[in-house]
């Protein structure tokens, strides 16, 4: 618990750092380049749904995908008058559940939470006055607070705690990759993007992620 409250506040110390690197670039760059400019920097909430592949060597054929839900914010800042890239970071909260197996009688589920603090760089693509494209690549820190494996077989459970040093001696933090392409609609946003992680959540273990997400600004 000790452990889990510490990276807590971690996770908590970065995304606030990010803000705060955003609001301060925001207002340099506001400075520098003119007031339409920085007008299109923006922060939006952001939800999403993402079809969850759990790799685990040796099962990869025989897993089906899970579930998993999105929800938090993101901040965008202008970097340049002359190009329209985009710094981007925010704090998402993740949840991941379904069933991984189900066959002849054997059941394995899975439930994770994890806060995740990406950081983008984008470029926006002004189609019409009023839709543009925003195509992005970055990179995040995923903090894992609870998750569980649990095996059922012919009515008989088992529990295992994911991130349990005597029992599934899961990762608490990881880092991880993404790439995307978000439409953006006065105020509105739509995306797809694709995540995996680059070190494992638990031996032989990483997660990858498909994901369609609305967003709203403001």
């Amino acid at each position: 618990m000790k452990k889990i409250k510490t990276l807590f506040v971690l996770l908590f110390l970065l995304a606030a750092t990010v803000a705060n690197a955003q609001f301060a670039n925001s207002s340099a760059v506001s400075g520098s380049i003119s007031s339409s400019a920085s007008e299109e920097n923006w922060r939006n909430f952001v939800a999403s749904y993402n079809s969850v592949t759990i790799d685990m060597d040796g099962m990869d054929d025989d897993l089906d995908h899970v579930n998993g839900v999105e929800l938090g914010f993101l901040s965008g800042v202008r970097l340049s008058e002359t190009t329209p890239f985009y710094f981007e970071g925010g704090l998402l909260a993740n949840y991941i559940f379904g069933d991984l197996y189900d066959k002849y009688d054997v059941t394995l589920s899975t439930s994770i939470f994890s806060l995740k603090v990406p950081v983008n760089i984008g470029y926006k693509v002004d189609v019409t006055e009023r839709f543009s494209l925003f195509p992005y690549a970055g990179i995040y820190l995923k903090g894992n607070f609870k998750g569980t494996l649990t095996f059922d077989y012919d009515g008989e459970e088992e529990e295992i705690d994911i991130f349990d040093d005597d029992e599934g001696n899961g990762k608490p933090l990881q880092f991880g990759m993404s790439i995307g392409v978000r439409c953006l609609v006065d105020n509105f946003n739509f995306g797809i993007g694709y995540g995996f992680d680059i070190n494992e959540m638990m031996e032989d273990t990483k997660v990858k992620s498909l994901n369609f997400s609305i967003g709203f600004n403001f």
